[in-house]
């Protein structure tokens, strides 16, 4: 299914649901599909995307924020 899956544009969606929901668990049946192991195309650059949301003014930052870490106090001292 990895190969199935156009990664032109991000955000990726997500395959539709090819299992059954049921009522009950009897009734219903797991689409496996859903949690197959990704791998990147060849050739893809090494990248990693962290989006955050919904963060405030308030979280420890390493320069400038409100809430001074460790690594301000490192950073402060030049090491």
């Amino acid at each position: 299914m990895a190969d199935q899956v156009d990664r032109t544009v991000l955000p990726i969606r997500r395959p539709p649901f090819a299992g059954v929901a049921g009522k009950t668990l009897g009734d219903s049946q797991p689409d496996w599909g859903l949690i197959g192991h990704v791998k990147p195309p060849a050739g893809a650059p090494n990248v990693l995307l962290v989006l955050i949301d919904d963060a405030g003014f308030g979280n420890p930052s390493t320069f400038g924020r409100l809430i001074d870490t460790l690594a301000d106090a490192q950073a402060g001292l030049g090491s």
